[in-house]
């Protein structure tokens, strides 16, 4: 218990450095590492640890700190953030190293200076962007590993789907800091055996063997098919695993969600067969300039139904509702985005009203009708047969 207290005590002194001191330590890296890789620049060039060509170079060391460090500090090497280092941190790195030795290297010709074997110049600045390299990524790994340690018990998950999005989910989750992904799961033969970031990807079939060391299901194929989540979902419902799956392609490029906006799934998304978008050229002519009524306006289907058919272009739509605060509410909404073409005409009454119906019809010469109006919570309208039944 000592041992685990002073370990999070240092976790949390190390997260808490200021970034001030935390530059400090990265140019104290550096000056550390220049020389080391120019000493192994000609110990590899020339297998001779103290050569004399490297004593007669040694210029080049104090020349190397009066340019690298001004230079790292200018192109902004010390002040990205070392917790989210990535691969574009890796080419800046190389271009500022590259930029360092051609500029020693026109140094040394225009003093008239000993110069290195031509082949040291290449070591030197792999060398140097190796190490700098190096101790950057080891310095984020082991920031993400001191902010996984001092929270609370992560969420073990494993991850549906070893394409892009599941990359992505999972370079967002270990950043987050929340979750553990114990594997990836994947349908592609060809991807099993492999690996995302050092986590194996593995048959679906997997997942009974490993059931006690997973928590959640995180379904990361945004494109998949109604029909094959369906699939997925009853076949992870047998091994009573909480399933949840990331935004559509829709949600995520069109910037309304990010890949690690999880949600569970909704119970509609487990239809037998997919979504049967409208067909324009069918419904377009027979609904544009008409009168068009739609029953049960306010509700979930009824309201969708109002705003696609006033994109529609009908001359009239009547919204009939007996829930008064949706009625309202779906009326607002349509007269806040509708063209000036279309009217609308507002009725609080129930659909099930013949009188009313036929009153409605006759005076506004209703052309096309949408009922939506419906009771759609089963068990509810089970427990009250006799309104069930209006």
């Amino acid at each position: 218990m000592q041992h685990n207290s002073l370990t999070r005590r240092l976790s949390l002194r190390a997260l808490q450095l200021s970034p001030l001191r935390r530059r400090f330590l990265l140019i104290a890296a550096d000056v550390l590492l220049i020389p080391l890789a120019l000493w192994l620049s000609f110990w590899l060039r020339l297998a001779d640890s103290w050569s004399p060509q490297l004593q007669d170079s040694l210029w080049m060391l104090p020349l190397a700190w009066l340019i690298a460090l001004p230079l790292y500090g200018f192109t902004g090497q010390y002040k990205g953030l070392t917790r989210y280092a990535g691969s574009t941190a890796l080419y800046r790195l190389a271009w500022r190293n590259g930029l360092l030795v051609l500029l020693l290297a026109m140094a040394g010709v225009m003093l008239q200076l000993p110069l290195p074997p031509r082949s040291s110049w290449l070591l030197l600045w792999l060398l140097l962007t190796g190490l700098t390299g190096t101790v950057r990524f080891a310095l984020r790994d082991a920031l993400l590993k001191l902010q996984d340690g001092i929270g609370q018990r992560r969420v073990r998950v494993a991850i549906y789907g070893a394409g892009a999005a599941g990359a992505q989910l999972a370079a967002s989750l270990r950043l987050a800091g929340g979750h553990s992904i114990t594997a990836f799961l994947d349908d592609a033969p060809q991807l099993w055996r492999r690996s995302i970031n050092g986590i194996a990807i593995h048959p679906p079939s997997l997942l009974k063997q490993v059931r006690s060391d997973v928590d959640q299901v995180l379904l990361a194929i945004p494109s998949l098919s109604r029909r094959r989540r369906r699939e997925i979902v009853a076949e992870l419902q047998t091994l009573d695993i909480p399933v949840l799956q990331v935004p559509s392609v829709e949600e995520i490029t069109s910037g309304m969600a990010r890949i690690d906006a999880l949600r569970p799934i909704a119970i509609e998304e487990l239809l037998g067969r997919d979504s049967v978008p409208p067909d324009p050229q069918l419904l377009g002519p027979g609904i544009e300039g008409a009168v068009v009524c739609v029953t049960g306006a306010g509700g979930s289907i009824g309201s969708e139904l109002c705003r696609q058919i006033m994109l529609l272009g009908p001359q009239l739509l009547i919204l009939l509702e007996q829930s008064e605060p949706s009625l309202y509410a779906i009326e607002q909404e349509l007269r806040a985005a509708a063209p000036a073409s279309t009217s609308f005409c507002v009725v609080l009454g129930n659909a099930a009203d013949k009188n009313l119906l036929e009153q409605l019809f006759s005076a506004w010469g209703v052309q096309v009708v949408f009922h939506a109006a419906a009771y759609k919570h089963v068990p509810l309208v089970e427990l009250n047969p006799l309104a069930g039944q209006g």
